[in-house]
């Protein structure tokens, strides 16, 4: 964000979302090669398996399919220990 986007708010939840979906839309499309079609485009973000997001918590991936395209079936709870927020115990979700 220092290089490219300065007076972005690093603690804005919202810059981080946005990192997080363009690094989702950049492997869909390097997923299709050259196959820049709508229905590839669909089966590609529809096939996702435990696929690691930077900015995420350790052990939070994005799983998809065809029939279901819930991207995130796990949770980190965080608590605010008056500095910063810290994970509280384990994800939880199957």
């Amino acid at each position: 964000m220092d290089k490219y986007y300065p007076s972005g708010d690093k603690h804005d939840g919202l810059n981080a979302a946005a990192y997080v979906t363009g690094q989702l839309a950049t492997d869909v499309l390097m997923r299709c090669g050259d196959t820049l079609t709508r229905a590839n485009v669909m089966k590609q973000a529809a096939s996702f398996h435990q696929f690691r997001v930077a900015m995420m918590q350790p052990g939070i991936t994005v799983n998809t399919s065809p029939d279901d395209y819930n991207m995130f079936r796990k949770l980190q709870l965080l608590v605010f220990n008056g500095t910063h927020l810290v994970p509280l115990g384990a994800p939880i979700g199957d």
